[in-house]
């Protein structure tokens, strides 16, 4: 069975711009070359109001800008069957990573 290779290193905690250089969001993991940005959303996105309102303004600017992105929860990392990497993979190859 051939070997897969082991997804890019994502830049951590990285300012989003866009091509004007205008900030759109800052992310936990991105993948720049790919234009994908993975979140980790603890509930805090979700019971906070100010948190949900800017996490929706800022996906809202990333889909505009092209830029891809994946949400993750603990299920996702940590859960009894963690699926985070291959979310994370699927949605490099969507973006033309051939890893």
């Amino acid at each position: 069975m051939p070997k897969r290779r082991a997804c890019p290193c994502p830049e951590l905690d990285l300012e989003v711009l866009d091509g004007q250089g205008r900030r759109l969001g800052i992310s936990e993991f991105v993948y720049r070359e790919y234009r994908v940005v993975v979140e980790v959303e603890g509930d805090h996105h979700r019971t906070e109001r100010t948190q949900w309102n800017r996490d929706i303004e800022k996906y809202h600017a990333y889909a505009e800008a092209g830029i891809e992105v994946v949400r993750l929860t603990s299920k996702h990392i940590r859960g009894r069957h963690p699926t985070a990497v291959e979310i994370v993979r699927a949605a490099l190859h969507r973006h033309g990573w051939n890893g």
